[in-house]
């Protein structure tokens, strides 16, 4: 068991490192790699091809691991939320929160009734994260509240692709596409370990892919916030819709990622039922 933590922790840091690195060769690709008229790409800008290779070599990475741990079989399992993972899923709570919020309060005016309601689902599913997660770690009773966060994943995806599909180049969008898949994935699979405790396994490779997806948008937005507005951003209504709110979208399903993976990493503490047991064996 202790192997299997250590790998996953190698992994873990691996694909999170490599997500951040696909973020500012995004930042590279958005402000250097297109037309600023056509907005079609620029012929010979090596960023594109670089973020194409690099998710290629993820994904393949992903579906090799998946390959191996179903020959050996890894035991898996969820620890007691605690220490960094409870940290972790916190920050990741907050700025789903913080993020929903915002998503909301941008909608307000002019008032757009969908995207109220998209920025208040997104907002109860960063406050319900922490409970879906000790749901899944401790084997509870599942609840429906542990699917909002897939169902608002679904819709933001179909308004996501509406929003940007209509730009020339597919490469201009299409990560951003790519990271809201993601997240529906991740917390698709933090339900799934909450209805089916051996679904760990997938958790664990939906965690790592969507770590490195989330952070290739999520960094790369706030790098490009930062650069572009700094904290001024949060009084651009512009620069909240198209840098803020995506940052934090993004970072809300990286950070729960990370949390969950790092709760696999953490042994599980013994019940009180274990406790009495293994006196009453003894």
């Amino acid at each position: 068991m202790h192997g299997e933590r250590s790998k996953l922790s190698i992994l873990t840091a691996a694909f999170a490192a490599a997500g951040i690195a696909a973020g500012i060769v995004r930042v590279l690709q958005l402000l250097n790699g297109f037309e600023p008229v056509s907005g079609l790409p620029v012929k010979g800008s090596p960023y594109g091809t670089v973020l194409t290779v690099a998710s290629v070599l993820v994904l393949a990475a992903g579906g090799v691991l998946l390959l191996l741990s179903r020959k050996t079989a890894p035991a898996l399992k969820l620890g007691s939320l605690g220490g960094a993972a409870l940290v972790l899923l916190a920050l990741s709570s907050f700025f789903g929160c913080f993020g929903g919020a915002l998503y909301a309060a941008s909608n307000l005016s002019p008032m757009n009734m969908l995207g109220v309601v998209m920025g208040i689902a997104l907002l109860i599913s960063g406050l319900t994260l922490l409970h879906s997660a000790r749901i899944a770690a401790n084997g509870a009773e599942p609840n429906a509240v542990m699917l909002l966060p897939v169902l608002w994943g679904c819709l933001e995806l179909i308004l996501t692709y509406r929003d940007l599909s209509r730009s020339a180049a597919v490469s201009n969008y299409a990560y951003t596409v790519y990271g809201v898949i993601a997240l529906i994935l991740i917390f698709f699979a933090i339900a799934a370990c909450a209805y089916r405790p051996c679904s760990t396994l997938k958790l664990a490779i939906t965690s790592l892919l969507g770590l490195f997806f989330t952070g290739l948008c999520g960094f790369g937005s706030l790098i490009q916030w930062l650069s572009e507005y700094g904290f001024r951003a949060f009084a651009s209504a512009t620069a909240i819709k198209y840098f803020v709110i995506p940052s934090f979208t993004m970072l809300y399903g990286f950070f729960a990622a990370l949390g969950m993976l790092t709760l696999l990493m953490r042994p599980k503490r013994p019940s009180v039922d274990d406790l009495i047991d293994e006196g009453t064996d003894e």
